[in-house]
């Protein structure tokens, strides 16, 4: 079986990736990606579920989309602070 596993950050990937490998005392080897901080960690022989297992553990970069208070918060000192843990959120996709 082959496993994706796409991490928040580089960072993350190659610790991800570094604890299958130890736990699973599994073969790890790296590959790089068009982008330099971007690497791809493919740990072979990882068991899960009972079966063993490929994976590759990649990263993204940026923001995938914005978080943000609706107009009407976004003037701090129109309203008492406590109300912006009560506040909706807006998520909106970056072009």
């Amino acid at each position: 079986m082959k496993v994706l596993c796409v991490a928040e950050k580089p960072s993350v990937a190659k610790s991800v990736a570094g604890i299958l490998a130890d736990a699973h005392r599994a073969q790890r080897s790296t590959r790089n990606s068009k982008n330099k901080y971007v690497k791809n960690y493919e740990v072979r022989g990882v068991r899960f579920d009972g079966a063993e297992c490929d994976v590759v553990v990649t990263s993204l970069l940026g923001h995938l989309f914005e978080i943000d208070f609706p107009p009407e918060y976004r003037r701090w000192n129109a309203m008492p602070p406590d109300a912006c843990f009560a506040a909706p959120i807006v998520k909106d996709v970056r072009e």
